[in-house]
């Protein structure tokens, strides 16, 4: 099983980030370097900084912010962007959706980059949830079961100079321990045409929509969906929500 190693006030900046954001999804990148093996190391995670956009079901980086980190620390310190990572909010939704695996095949096609990252978040009893993949062939959706590492203390890069370009994505660092690890199932390319199917249910949004309109806000936290190999299993936890 790859695991995805991570230091800890990486990991403490996601869920920071994470709940800081609790009605609204956001992310940032994922910068490191890939092992002998095939697994990513990931020596500083970021915020979204300017310009992004955050909304209840969407969030998108905003593009010269994406593109100055990469190249800032591809000429300080050699080390690539190997992922991403962002939150599931508004709906618990605990795995990939088909819009978020999409985007990781467009991406891993339009720059050949086959081996990508990404971690997962949400937030359960007031803490980050926090969900790894690693793909080693994005291209086809294809990523074995996985596993969060986390290597002690501060990544190196936390003391290095940063520029005040790029302050708002990289500070301030996290300062929570307030996070819950997950395991992530693999995924399997499917078998119809070269490069298969997208291995998600495609009615999981519909159903996402209608909670969101049928179901006041106050209640939600008691819903949770994750995505299953043959359909999706929608939890429901709050007992006003449960009884018949």
């Amino acid at each position: 099983m790859p695991r995805l190693r991570i230091f800890k006030s990486e990991l403490s900046l996601i869920a920071d980030e994470i709940l800081r954001h609790p009605r609204t999804e956001t992310g940032g990148q994922l910068i490191g370097l890939w092992t002998h093996g095939g697994a990513p190391v990931v020596y500083a995670a970021t915020r979204p900084g300017r310009n992004c956009v955050r909304e209840p079901h969407h969030f998108r980086q905003a593009p010269a912010t994406h593109r100055r980190i990469e190249a800032h620390m591809w000429r300080q310190y050699g080390l690539q962007c190997v992922g991403i990572w962002h939150s599931h909010h508004g709906l618990p939704l605990t795995q990939l959706s088909r819009g978020d695996l999409e985007r990781t095949q467009r991406y891993a096609r339009r720059h050949n980059r086959p081996k990508f990252t990404e971690i997962l978040g949400w937030i359960r009893n007031g803490e980050a949830q926090l969900r790894p993949y690693v793909f080693t062939d994005a291209k086809r959706l294809s990523a074995p079961a996985a596993e969060l590492e986390v290597l002690p203390g501060k990544s190196p890069l936390r003391s290095a100079p940063i520029p005040p370009e790029l302050s708002d994505a990289l500070l301030p660092e996290g300062e929570t321990d307030s996070w819950t690890l997950h395991r992530s199932d693999p995924l399997q390319p499917g078998k119809a045409g070269k490069e298969g199917p997208i291995p998600v249910v495609r009615g999981l949004r519909p159903l996402e929509d209608w909670i969101e309109r049928s179901i006041p806000e106050e209640l939600r936290g008691g819903i949770g969906l994750e995505t299953l190999s043959e359909g999706f299993l929608l939890q429901v936890s709050s007992p006003r929500l449960a009884r018949p």
